[in-house]
């Protein structure tokens, strides 16, 4: 056997052991708006009456639990029954009805752990994430406030939050819920352009300072993918080989483009909830956005079965009736991998 023939097959030995020992990790990333999740306690600093005992909703300790229980089972069932390492959430009241949901049967032994600041909100509602320390380690957080005094009004805050992943990576991840389509879509759409400014003004300061770092963007926007605010004001593109430094690809455009949608009014499907990431989960060097990963989770039971709304995401309330249901919006996802 001649001295190459014999280096080729070392080559292609030490490559397959090499290949074999290569090992993918991943990051289930998740955002679920979980719909008025009050607990039954007055707050005075908050409009918050519609959800108490004594209210017109009858919002009691057994109807409180079955909704906590109902969203412990959306979140055990994201990825394949694998639960997300970083969850972000909005329309929570509080940290104690966070502490609640995690306290379930079906997440007491997931791990997780908490991020979330009081906002302003006149109904009280929060934005907030839960992520696994054992794949995520909190390095620091904070809240970007979104100014809507020129309208009179107070809005949710954006909530950021720096951390860290086992090989050292760095990630920031948002979350956001913006101001809604109350009083008309164009209407209220300069309220969004305001909270949109306040992000790209948010995410363009996060990464002068760590250009390098992966940048994670999600909520609840209350626009979709090709509306201005997302497309042109905060500068998004739904193709994922065309994304310069400065845009985030917005992974649920495709979604979107085939008429899919995480929110249902009037019978048409909007995509609303969205998941957005920056260059540097694209460039093929470390930490990926796997692609077409982008998922809504519009499973048959988490719909409504029969009547007028047959499809619809099976809510807790539908008008003063109560479902028992889970959110009047489905959860998104993606996935991203890293090759050791």
């Amino acid at each position: 056997m001649s001295k190459n023939v014999t280096w080729i097959i070392l080559i292609l030995g030490v490559c397959a052991i090499y290949t074999s020992c290569k090992k993918t990790e991943y990051l289930g990333v998740g955002f679920y708006n979980v719909e008025n999740l009050f607990d039954t306690i007055d707050d005075p600093r908050t409009f918050d009456g519609e959800y108490l005992p004594d209210s017109f909703r009858q919002w009691n300790t057994d109807r409180y639990f079955n909704k906590l229980n109902q969203l412990a089972k959306v979140i055990t069932s994201f990825e394949n029954e694998k639960t997300p390492d970083f969850l972000g959430l909005c329309e929570v009241e509080n940290r104690l009805v966070i502490e609640d949901l995690l306290k379930t049967d079906a997440l007491k032994d997931k791990g997780y752990e908490i991020v979330h600041y009081e906002s302003s909100d006149v109904r009280g509602i929060d934005v907030a994430g839960i992520y696994k320390p054992s794949k995520l380690t909190l390095i620091e957080s904070g809240k970007q406030w979104v100014n809507l005094s020129e309208y009179g009004e107070i809005t949710r805050d954006i909530l950021w939050v720096k951390m860290k992943s086992n090989d050292g990576s760095i990630f920031y991840f948002l979350v956001n819920h913006w101001p809604s389509r109350r009083g008309g879509l164009a209407e209220s759409e300069p309220k969004r352009m305001i909270a949109a400014t306040a992000l790209k003004m948010l995410k363009d300061s996060l990464l002068e300072l760590e250009p390098t770092a992966n940048l994670v963007v999600m909520g609840d926007f209350n626009d979709e993918p090709d509306n201005k605010s997302i497309l042109e004001t905060l500068g998004t593109s739904g193709d994922a080989n065309k994304i310069s430094n400065t845009q985030l690809f917005n992974a649920m455009s495709a979604l979107n483009d085939a008429q899919k949608g995480s929110y249902c009014f009037r019978g048409t499907w909007n995509m609303l909830d969205q998941i957005m990431i920056n260059d540097q989960l694209l460039d093929n060097k470390s930490w990926e956005y796997t692609r077409n990963s982008a998922k809504i989770m519009d499973y048959d039971w988490l719909k409504q079965q029969d009547g007028n709304y047959k499809g619809f995401p099976l809510r807790t309330f539908g008008g003063k009736n109560y479902l028992a249901g889970y959110s009047d919006h489905f959860p998104v996802s993606v996935v991203l991998q890293y090759q050791q």
